[in-house]
């Protein structure tokens, strides 16, 4: 209730008061003065009297009781205990508390409370009243009771408002620090990798025969660490933004390799052997969730090696092919204990075991192949096994593909390759020494020269000293980044237009979508994540190098 309405109603309430004790003492003939003069009101009007034994009565209201509390007015004159038994039960303790100080303290008395009425349920009511001691021991009380339900229910709805809004402003935050760990995770992984991937580069290339296998296994286990990486940080990312599949273009041949790197260590330990049979037909790119893909063929691959104790696991993959569809085909077989066929069709519900004493020997809840059913469900494909006791297992994965989406990448080959001279003069702006180093190298190969700036203050002030061919730029460095290195590159340019814009190369270890797109809205050319393989970097250098020229 407003002050003021409460203020109103308090001076109502004195002149009711008023009218009502000079009645009593002139005796007046006219009995209808008082229902006549609330009648019209939208609240209820009263005057309670409690005697000495224990007995109450209303012994004035108006009609608005009938809503109030559901009573008539002449049940409750008789007895008007029955008012109290509708309060709620939680707010019955306050309102006989607040009731006793106000009459000890011979105060007015104001409380909101709730009632549980018969028909229309739980309300709210605002009462007020002023009291006075009688001769007898007993009480009057004169005041009023006012429907507030509805300004109740406005003010809980502004609160679940702001509860919620309060919960969404937490939320945001929380998945804003998600992202910045992401993003942190990702830098500070990356950087290392690129630094370990590119120097294995350089010495295939330099290396003498005898070391390249070594060199090649290196290069396969720093693949594999990069699969797991980016797969983490994937998950992670897809977590943070509440589900859904985030399909992308992949290479397919790289992503196989570091999953039987993984498979294979695991099944060496074991005594196992591990093979990887890839068609000739298959695509180099696929465009699908690589993180629900890797989690599945992950998932086949660890339960083969589990159950198998003797022998080994072969991974084969290969496409099937229709005017209509275009499968690829992921067979994961083993020669371990092998499904019971009664038991077969169930293995993929939750928590289907062959039976007890299968959990006690390998350990496990039973939840995988659920998991991986569920994945397959999600990415459109279909799964299904084959198996005899004692003789193995066979596990299907058909997944429903379209056209390549990226164009072909080439095999690695161990044997020294001879790089493309690109003459170019390109700026390095990199702060981390051994990423500077790596890039030098990598760029002399190439046939170019540089120059290099350690932070993005420096790549601005070579810029306005030299020319340059081409930029690459890095995002994380100090006194300035590289994005706001790339807009003061560009506020320069067009001050100028004479000048051509130099093409900038993103070259950072923040490689999610965002970054890309942060990236050229800075003005950027072209985005490479790192780690950085010789060849892409060829590929970007020669790309900008014919866009500029053409």
């Amino acid at each position: 209730m407003t002050l003021l309405f409460g203020i109103a109603m308090a001076v109502f309430v004195w002149r009711l008061r008023a009218s009502v004790m000079v009645r009593e003492r002139l005796q007046t003939d006219n009995p209808e003065l008082l229902p006549k003069l609330t009648e019209n009101l939208p609240m209820m009007v009263y005057q309670f009297r409690t005697f000495p034994d224990g007995r109450s009565s209303v012994t004035f209201t108006n009609d608005a009781i009938r809503s109030m509390y559901e009573m008539d007015p002449e049940s409750v004159r008789q007895d008007g205990s029955g008012i109290f038994d509708l309060v709620h039960p939680e707010d019955r303790k306050r309102i006989d508390e607040s009731l006793r100080h106000s009459y000890f303290a011979v105060r007015p008395w104001a409380e909101e409370f709730r009632v549980v009425l018969p028909k229309a349920g739980l309300q709210w009511r605002f009462a007020q009243a002023v009291v006075d001691r009688m001769p007898d021991g007993g009480t009057l009380w004169h005041g009023f009771v006012a429907d507030i339900t509805s300004k109740k229910l406005a003010e809980e709805s502004d609160r679940f408002a702001e509860r919620m809004r309060i919960a969404k402003e937490r939320a945001e935050d929380s998945d804003k620090a998600k992202s910045s760990f992401l993003a942190m995770m990702s830098h500070e992984l990356r950087t290392p990798m690129h630094a370990v991937m590119g120097f294995l580069e350089l010495l295939r290339g330099n290396g003498r025969e005898q070391d390249l296998d070594n060199i090649a296994s290196a290069e396969k286990a720093a693949q594999a660490m990069l699969v797991i990486l980016d797969d983490l940080l994937e998950l992670a990312r897809s977590e943070s933004h509440a589900g859904g599949l985030m399909k992308r273009a992949f290479d397919l041949q790289d992503w196989l390799r570091g999953i039987a790197t993984i498979c294979r260590s695991r099944a060496e330990e074991k005594g196992l052997s591990f093979t990887l049979h890839i068609a000739e037909e298959i695509p180099a790119n696929i465009e699908t969730d690589r993180v629900r893909l890797t989690q599945c063929v992950l998932a086949l691959l660890d339960n083969a090696v589990k159950f198998t104790q003797v022998g080994g696991i072969d991974l084969r993959v290969s496409i099937s092919q229709t005017p209509l569809s275009r499968r690829l085909r992921f067979e994961v077989r083993d020669t371990g204990i092998g499904i019971p066929a009664d038991q077969l069709e169930r293995i993929f519900e939750p928590f289907a075991r062959a039976d007890e004493s299968v959990q006690r020997r390998f350990g496990g809840m039973g939840v995988g192949l659920s998991i991986c059913h569920r994945i397959c469900q999600e990415l459109g494909a279909t799964i299904h096994s084959q198996s005899a006791v004692e003789q193995g297992s066979s596990f299907f994965i058909e997944l429903e593909i379209g056209p390549s989406a990226l164009p072909d990448a080439k095999k690695i080959s161990p044997k020294k390759q001879s790089e493309p001279q690109l003459n170019m003069h390109i700026l390095i702006a990199e702060d981390q020494a051994t990423n500077q180093k790596l890039l030098a190298l990598m760029l002399k190969r190439l046939g170019c020269t540089y120059v290099i700036a350690s932070n993005g203050l420096h790549a601005v002030r070579n810029f306005q000293d030299a020319t340059f061919d081409l930029i690459l730029m890095d995002i994380q460095m100090p006194e300035m980044d590289g994005l706001t290195a790339t807009r003061a590159i560009r506020e320069i340019e067009q001050s100028d237009s004479a000048t051509v814009p130099v093409p900038i190369i993103a070259v950072t270890a923040n490689a999610f979508d965002s970054d890309r797109t942060d990236c050229l809205r800075a003005g950027m050319s072209d985005f490479l994540a790192k780690p950085v393989s010789m060849g892409k970097l060829a590929d970007a250098l020669r790309a900008r190098s014919a866009h500029r020229s053409g």
